[in-house]
């Protein structure tokens, strides 16, 4: 009996150094993540687009976390996160999912902004206030 109760040990063991290793690999899978360029946009109107966030190896990922920031704006925010396929899944290897934006510029000019996943990986959004 206790043969037995150390086979069910070293086996559990054994599963779980193998497990936690592959899981960590995947938190450090490469992302990919499409940039988003809204073009010229009248002041007042708002439009939406999406950002791909695409696993690019044979290991699942998952998305922990996501931040969307306006780095330049004179009267603030002027993106905004939507609906998204992305946040607290795993993404199975060579698969996408996506992130809907919405851009309502407040001022005249050039608005940049950067969306991050994960806090690695991130890409830019822009637009033109018109």
């Amino acid at each position: 009996m206790d043969m037995v109760r150390c086979t069910r040990i070293v086996l559990a063991v054994l599963v779980l150094g193998l497990a936690f290793p592959m899981m960590a690999r995947a938190e450090q899978s490469a992302l990919s993540l499409s940039n988003l360029n809204f073009g010229d946009q009248a002041l007042g109107t708002t439009s939406s687009g999406f950002v791909a966030v695409k696993n690019q190896t044979g290991n699942p990922v998952f998305i922990q976390s996501e931040s969307l920031a306006t780095l330049t704006s004179k009267s603030g925010l002027s993106f905004l996160g939507l609906t998204d396929t992305c946040f607290s899944t795993w993404l199975s290897s060579y698969s996408a999912c996506r992130v809907e934006i919405s851009f309502a510029p407040k001022d005249a000019g050039v608005v940049r902004g950067q969306f991050c996943v994960n806090d690695t990986y991130c890409t830019t959004v822009k637009g033109h206030g018109s």
